[in-house]
Protein backbone atom coordinates (compact mmCIF):
# COMPACT_ATOMS: atom_id res chain seq x y z
CA UNK A 1 0.00 0.00 0.00
CA UNK A 2 1.96 3.40 -1.11
CA UNK A 3 1.03 6.70 0.32
CA UNK A 4 -1.83 7.64 -1.88
CA UNK A 5 -3.47 4.74 -1.08
CA UNK A 6 -3.41 5.74 2.11
CA UNK A 7 -4.21 9.62 1.97
CA UNK A 8 -7.62 8.01 -0.03
CA UNK A 9 -8.57 6.20 2.95
CA UNK A 10 -7.84 8.85 5.12
CA UNK A 11 -9.86 11.37 3.06
CA UNK A 12 -12.74 9.29 2.66
CA UNK A 13 -12.74 8.45 6.53
CA UNK A 14 -12.74 12.23 7.63
CA UNK A 15 -14.68 12.49 4.69
CA UNK A 16 -17.75 10.20 6.48
CA UNK A 17 -16.83 11.79 9.83
CA UNK A 18 -17.76 14.94 8.70
CA UNK A 19 -20.67 14.03 7.39
CA UNK A 20 -21.84 12.34 10.64
CA UNK A 21 -20.46 15.50 12.94
CA UNK A 22 -22.44 17.79 10.58
CA UNK A 23 -25.30 15.88 10.51
CA UNK A 24 -25.76 15.28 14.24
CA UNK A 25 -25.20 19.46 14.75
CA UNK A 26 -27.46 20.20 12.44
CA UNK A 27 -29.99 17.92 14.06
CA UNK A 28 -29.18 19.31 17.73
CA UNK A 29 -28.93 23.00 16.71
CA UNK A 30 -32.24 23.25 15.39
CA UNK A 31 -33.64 21.41 18.43
CA UNK A 32 -32.04 24.59 20.69
CA UNK A 33 -33.65 27.56 21.12
CA UNK A 34 -32.06 30.41 18.67
CA UNK A 35 -31.71 33.13 21.16
CA UNK A 36 -29.69 30.91 23.86
CA UNK A 37 -27.74 29.42 21.36
CA UNK A 38 -26.53 32.73 20.32
CA UNK A 39 -25.89 33.92 23.92
CA UNK A 40 -23.97 30.36 24.37
CA UNK A 41 -21.91 31.26 21.29
CA UNK A 42 -21.56 34.93 22.33
CA UNK A 43 -20.52 34.26 25.77
CA UNK A 44 -18.13 31.54 24.77
CA UNK A 45 -14.57 33.21 23.85
CA UNK A 46 -13.04 29.78 23.08
CA UNK A 47 -15.25 28.35 20.41
CA UNK A 48 -14.94 31.91 18.34
CA UNK A 49 -11.21 31.83 18.92
CA UNK A 50 -11.33 28.34 17.44
CA UNK A 51 -13.59 28.98 14.60
CA UNK A 52 -11.78 31.52 13.34
CA UNK A 53 -8.56 29.81 13.59
CA UNK A 54 -9.75 26.51 11.83
CA UNK A 55 -11.09 29.33 9.04
CA UNK A 56 -7.71 30.98 8.54
CA UNK A 57 -5.97 27.15 8.53
CA UNK A 58 -8.44 26.27 5.93
CA UNK A 59 -8.45 28.95 3.92
CA UNK A 60 -4.53 29.60 3.79
CA UNK A 61 -4.62 25.60 2.53
CA UNK A 62 -7.58 25.83 0.02
CA UNK A 63 -5.66 28.74 -1.60
CA UNK A 64 -2.16 27.40 -1.54
CA UNK A 65 -3.98 24.37 -3.08
CA UNK A 66 -5.77 26.24 -5.75
CA UNK A 67 -2.78 28.57 -6.47
CA UNK A 68 -0.42 25.42 -6.98
CA UNK A 69 -2.63 23.23 -8.90
CA UNK A 70 -3.64 25.70 -11.63
CA UNK A 71 -2.25 25.32 -15.11
CA UNK A 72 -0.56 28.85 -14.72
CA UNK A 73 2.20 27.58 -11.37
CA UNK A 74 2.62 23.63 -11.70
CA UNK A 75 2.97 22.05 -8.92
CA UNK A 76 6.56 21.34 -8.67
CA UNK A 77 7.26 20.74 -5.25
CA UNK A 78 6.66 16.69 -4.84
CA UNK A 79 3.75 16.13 -2.40
CA UNK A 80 3.15 20.09 -1.53
CA UNK A 81 -0.58 19.58 -3.11
CA UNK A 82 -1.61 16.67 -1.42
CA UNK A 83 -0.28 18.20 2.00
CA UNK A 84 -2.20 21.26 1.57
CA UNK A 85 -5.48 18.38 0.91
CA UNK A 86 -4.41 17.22 4.23
CA UNK A 87 -4.20 20.11 5.88
CA UNK A 88 -7.36 21.53 4.74
CA UNK A 89 -9.60 18.36 5.47
CA UNK A 90 -7.83 18.12 8.77
CA UNK A 91 -8.79 22.01 9.85
CA UNK A 92 -12.41 21.08 8.22
CA UNK A 93 -12.77 17.84 10.68
CA UNK A 94 -11.35 19.91 13.67
CA UNK A 95 -13.75 22.68 13.07
CA UNK A 96 -16.83 20.75 12.58
CA UNK A 97 -15.85 18.61 16.20
CA UNK A 98 -15.52 21.82 17.64
CA UNK A 99 -18.90 22.63 16.74
CA UNK A 100 -20.57 19.02 17.45
CA UNK A 101 -18.24 19.41 21.14
CA UNK A 102 -20.00 22.80 21.84
CA UNK A 103 -23.46 21.77 21.13
CA UNK A 104 -23.04 18.20 23.24
CA UNK A 105 -22.50 20.46 26.17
Amino acid sequence: MNYIDVLNLYYVGAAAIILFFTFYSFVSFRRTDKKMLKARIFLNDDILSKTWAYGAIIGMSFAVHEILSSPVVACYIPYLCEMMKLIFLTAVLGLIYEWYDFGRT
